[in-house]
């Protein structure tokens, strides 16, 4: 089965993905775990011009997430070696933070904006099992 057909998509082949709905089932899968102390969120792009759009919007909305959302404590934008046409996001968010961001009417916009432009997208709870800090 193609994958717009598997996650919905119209006759353009636009999936039609609910990023809200994404992490809530991430979150429901890992609730017998310890807390999240952040979220990975990984975006497949069609090609070259949706990964121009997408890097562009995503430098357009970048300070806002710094400025205005106290509780976002790191939003990390990466590149994936040898996947030029993906991008995965490192969220960590202080008590409370990622219901604020969600509820930003930025994040809104910028969430339609990237249903527009993505091939696919999978969110993941992160709980942490160890960690060496320098």
């Amino acid at each position: 089965m193609p994958v717009a057909e598997a996650l919905g998509g119209d006759e353009r082949g636009q999936l039609a993905f609910d990023h809200a709905a994404v992490l809530r089932d991430a979150l429901a899968r890992d609730a017998a775990s310890a807390p999240a102390s952040g979220i990975a969120v990984r975006f497949d792009l069609p090609d070259a011009k949706a990964l121009a759009a997408f890097d562009e919007l995503v430098a357009d909305v970048l300070p806002g997430f710094a400025a205005d959302e106290p509780g976002t404590l790191q939003y990390v934008v990466n590149a994936v070696q040898g996947e030029p046409l993906a991008r995965v996001f490192y969220e960590e968010y202080a008590e409370g933070g990622h219901a604020a961001h969600e509820a930003r009417p930025a994040t809104a916009a910028f969430l339609d904006r990237v249903r527009e432009l993505v091939a696919g997208v999978r969110a993941e709870v992160l709980v942490p099992m160890g960690a060496v800090r320098r």
